[in-house]
């Protein structure tokens, strides 16, 4: 029986347009394979998600649908892993996914390298940020982030790394200001860490704290949301844990980050905080929907 040695195909299977087995190579020659390929309700949602997996022998296989003239071609392949075998067994569009990422990886992407400037910014991203085609590539994330203070967004959602670098950029931007204006400013930031730390206890700030607290806003704070366009609701953070200390940082100083958790097959965001209800390091509550697939 031939076979595909130092590859991932397994076997290949060939079905003409009454999707009678023509051909067959390696696995694809196997007497459960042609039951399958005979099995009508099989090849339907075959020819449905193009993409599948089968398992066999307590190994399993993705198998690949490919249209031909005047049948299809099935190609079984061992190599994907097992992450992508669950993707692609519990995903009905698992296909359509991989075809975007084949055809078109950069339509949604952004790509930042080791020193964070930008690779490539995709037209999507761009238009986010207010960039004209191609002004993104090279710059700084940094740079990009100031693009905010025009836009003036009021939900924004981002990766972790973007609250980050932003963090990092207003911390070093108040470094190289006066020892006064840094010394303002840390106090300031301590005022602001102790009414966040109360209410994520679920405690009332002091008289004392809140009255600190005004004056904190109205001299540090409202600048800091000026930078950040001065209308923000609330930020939304995914993709990766947020680091706790920043999370704070930013609720000290008004703006409120909700963290949340979704994946592709969960058809995107599945938990997410609330603007009334955050905890720092969760992924906050489901999401509520009165729709179910397949109703």
């Amino acid at each position: 029986m031939p076979g595909f040695e130092n590859s991932a195909i397994a076997g290949i299977v060939a079905v003409d347009g009454q999707a009678r087995q023509i051909a067959a190579v390696g696995l694809g020659a196997d007497p459960r394979i042609r039951s399958l390929v005979a099995d009508a309700q099989w090849m339907k949602e075959l020819r449905q998600r193009r993409l599948s997996v089968l398992n066999l022998d307590r190994k399993s296989y993705a198998v690949l649908l490919a249209p031909l003239r005047d049948g299809h071609l099935l190609v079984l392949s061992d190599g994907p892993g097992d992450t992508v075998l669950n993707f692609i067994g519990s995903v009905d569009f698992a296909w359509d996914i991989f075809r975007y990422l084949l055809t078109d990886p950069f339509d949604a992407m952004t790509v930042v390298d080791k020193d964070a400037r930008v690779v490539h910014i995709s037209p999507v991203h761009e238009a986010f940020f207010g960039l004209k085609p191609g002004e993104g590539n090279g710059r700084p994330v940094e740079r990009i982030i100031d693009n905010l203070a025009t836009l003036r967004p009021t939900i924004m959602g981002a990766a972790p790394r973007i609250f980050e670098k932003a963090h990092a950029r207003i911390e070093g931007m108040v470094a190289e200001q006066s020892r006064l204006t840094k010394k303002m400013f840390d106090l300031a930031i301590g005022i602001g860490m102790r009414v966040s730390e109360a209410r994520q206890a679920g405690k009332k700030p002091s008289l004392v704290s809140s009255l600190a607290y005004k004056v904190a806003d109205r001299l540090v704070f409202s600048t800091i949301r000026e930078r950040f366009g001065g209308r923000v609701r609330f930020f939304v953070s995914a993709a990766a844990a947020l680091d706790r200390d920043v999370a704070q940082w930013f609720d000290a100083v008004g703006i409120t980050v909700l963290e949340g958790y979704g994946l592709t097959e969960t058809a995107a965001a599945s938990l997410i905080n609330r603007p009334n209800a955050y905890r720092f390091g969760t992924a906050g509550r489901p999401f509520r929907t009165d729709k179910h697939w397949g109703d």
